[in-house]
């Protein structure tokens, strides 16, 4: 799969190439949309991490910023206000490519018992 050519994913942080590196071979027509599920829980656990990571007010105010403001304030706000920010996204990253890593690598072991068991 080219991700530069495929919009849907092109602009993702977990790509089809980071779960290649990682061992994790998954079928053309299933890729697309584990790269977005993978992603979306991505996206949820560094929100996760960063409103861990403010206070009342600065959360308050990111709040305010993601209501009525466009994303690049909201990014601008974040580069400025989390000073982990670049460490969080990294290693969520690195922790759910591990998890879909193993999670993959136990199906492909149970597949491989079944096969054994049937023949």
């Amino acid at each position: 799969m080219d991700e530069q050519n495929d919009p849907q994913i092109e602009d993702q942080i977990i790509t089809p190439t980071l779960l290649a590196a990682a061992g994790v071979n998954v079928p053309e027509d299933e890729i697309v949309d584990l790269i977005l599920e993978a992603n979306d829980e991505l996206d949820e656990r560094i929100g996760e991490q960063i409103t861990e990571s403010l206070d009342d007010e600065q959360l308050k105010e990111l709040v305010d910023l993601e209501e009525n403001g466009t994303d690049e304030q909201v990014a601008a706000w974040l580069d400025k206000n989390v000073a982990d920010l670049q460490q969080i996204i990294e290693d969520e990253r690195d922790i759910l490519i591990g998890e879909i890593a193993e999670d993959a690598k136990n199906i492909a072991d149970t597949d491989a018992t079944e096969e054994a068991t049937t023949e």
